[in-house]
């Protein structure tokens, strides 16, 4: 071997020899870098959690507040001349619009307090038949 080519060689090991120690001296001072992209993802994954149950609670909203148009009168007082005077609802069918009118309350209010400074999704989760955090109100 060539003088030449053994000075390359050790400048070529020298470098890489360089390059891992600058690569573990970097590793382990990572630990806040390691912890603030933990910190982002997970944040990132519950924002994302939070931003689907009120996208869900309001589709379920939505399909309530169908259900409820759907519901009409159905006993119907005729007067003398055979035109309707009075509507009203059966106590079927008043039972059946009192439970969605209860439903689209609690969805409404699940989603004001989702959506307050101080966010709660309980009310919210429960609304939806969803299992609530125990005395986590979600504002951490």
């Amino acid at each position: 071997m060539s003088d030449e080519a053994t000075v390359t060689e050790e400048t070529v090991n020298k470098k890489a020899a360089d390059i891992r120690s600058a690569i573990a001296e970097k590793l382990a001072a990572s630990g806040p870098e390691v912890q603030a992209a933990v910190v982002k993802v997970l944040t990132d994954k519950e924002l994302d959690a939070r931003a689907q149950l009120i996208l869900q609670g309001m589709g379920k909203l939505d399909e309530l507040n169908g259900q409820l148009r759907k519901v009409k009168p159905d006993q119907v007082i005729m007067g003398e001349d055979g035109q309707p005077t009075t509507q009203g609802y059966s106590p079927q069918k008043f039972g059946e619009r009192k439970k969605l009118l209860e439903n689209v309350g609690k969805i409404e209010k699940g989603i004001e307090l989702a959506l307050s400074d101080n966010p709660n999704y309980d009310p919210l989760k429960k609304a939806l038949g969803q299992k609530g955090d125990k005395g986590k109100q979600g504002n951490d």
